[in-house]
C-alpha cells in the first residue's frame, strides 16, 4: 500500500501541459529493471550449468562401462571367464583401475560445481531483491498515476472544457486539448508500466523456480560425492585388491570368494549410484528448462524496451 508522501511525490511529476512529464514517468525504473534484467540474463545463460550436467552425463557413461557384470556372471560364464588366459584377468583388472580414476576425476569436477551452484544461488537472490525493489516502485507510479488519470479526467478536463465553453479564447481551447492528449498519453504509459512490472513479477516467480532446482540439485550432488560415489570407491577398491592377490591355482574358488567379498554389493552400490545420477539428471534437466524460460523471458523484456525506445 502506497503512503499518502509517496502518492503525492509522484502525481507531482505529472503535468498535463509537459508531454514529456507523461512520457518520461516511470522510466528511470523500467530502465533500471532492463539493465538489471540483462545482467541476471548473463547469470542464468553461464555456461556452467550445461557443464554440470555434461560431467554427470560423462560419469553416468562410464559407469555403465565398469564390467561388474562380468565378475558375477552366471556360473557358466563365471567359470569360462576364469578359464581364460591370465591376460584375459588382467585386463579386467586394468579396466577397474581406469573406470576409477576416470570416475575419480569426474567427481571431483562435481564437487567443484557446488562452489557455482551456491554461487548462481547468491546471485539470484541479490536479482530477486532487486526484481521485488522494482515491483513495488512500479506499483507505487501505477497507483499514483491511476490517481492523477481520475483527477484529469474526473476534474482537470472537465473545468477545461467548461472554461473553453465560456470564451472566445483559443489558449482556453488548447488547454482542453493537451488534457485530453495527455488522459490519452496517460493511459498507454501506465499500460506499458503494468507490462514492466508484471515482468518483474514473472522475473521474482522464475529466479525462485531456479534457486529451487539448484538446491535439489546441490543435494543431490552432495549426496552422491560424500556418501555414494566413496562407498562406490571402496567397494572397487576390494575388487581390484582381491583380483591382484588371486593365483592361478585359486581359480576354481573365485566365484564364492569374490561374492563373499563383495562383488554383489559393489553391483548393488553401483545401481544405487546409477539410480541417483539419473535422478539428478532429470532435476538438471528441469532447472534448464526454467533457465530457458528465464531468458525468453528477460530477452523479451530487452525487446520491449528497445521497442519503445525506437
Amino acid at each position: 500500500m502506497i503512503d499518502q508522501h509517496s502518492l503525492k511525490e509522484r502525481i507531482s511529476l505529472l503535468d498535463p501541459e509537459d508531454s514529456h512529464s507523461i512520457l518520461s514517468y516511470g522510466n528511470s525504473t523500467q530502465t533500471r529493471l532492463a539493465e538489471i534484467s540483462g545482467s541476471m540474463l548473463q547469470v542464468v545463460q553461464r555456461k556452467e550449468a550445461g557443464l554440470i550436467g555434461d560431467a554427470i552425463q560423462e560419469l553416468l557413461a562410464k559407469l555403465d562401462e565398469v564390467p561388474v557384470d562380468k565378475l558375477i556372471g552366471a556360473p557358466g560364464k563365471f567359470s569360462k571367464l576364469f578359464r581364460r588366459r591370465t591376460s584375459s584377468i588382467q585386463e579386467t583388472l586394468s579396466k577397474l583401475h581406469k573406470m576409477a580414476i576416470v570416475i575419480e576425476r569426474i567427481s571431483v569436477k562435481l564437487d567443484r560445481s557446488k562452489s557455482f551452484l551456491l554461487e548462481d544461488t547468491l546471485k539470484l537472490e541479490r536479482y530477486k531483491e532487486l526484481n521485488y525493489e522494482f515491483y513495488h516502485d512500479l506499483e507505487a507510479h501505477i497507483t499514483a498515476g491511476e490517481k492523477y488519470l481520475e483527477i484529469l479526467v474526473g476534474q482537470i478536463i472537465p473545468k477545461c472544457k467548461e472554461e473553453g465553453d465560456s470564451s472566445l479564447n483559443p489558449m482556453k481551447a488548447d488547454r482542453l486539448v493537451q488534457g485530453q492528449q495527455c488522459a490519452e498519453l496517460l493511459e498507454n504509459r501506465l499500460l506499458d508500466l503494468k507490462v514492466s512490472r508484471e515482468i518483474a513479477l514473472q522475473s521474482i516467480a522464475q529466479i525462485n523456480m531456479i534457486q529451487k532446482s539448484n538446491e535439489i540439485f546441490y543435494d543431490k550432488i552432495q549426496s552422491s560425492i560424500v556418501t555414494s560415489i566413496p562407498i562406490w570407491r571402496n567397494q572397487v577398491s576390494i575388487v581390484l585388491s582381491l583380483l591382484r592377490e588371486k593365483k592361478a591355482e585359486e581359480i576354481k574358488r573365485w566365484n564364492n570368494s569374490i561374492e563373499t567379498a563383495g562383488i554383489q554389493t559393489l553391483k548393488g552400490t553401483q545401481e544405487n549410484l546409477m539410480s541417483s545420477l539419473r535422478e539428478a539428471i532429470k532435476i538438471h534437466q528441469a532447472g534448464e528448462a526454467d533457465r530457458n524460460k528465464t531468458v525468453s523471458q528477460l530477452s523479451g523484456l530487452a525487446s520491449h524496451r528497445l521497442g519503445k525506445i525506437t
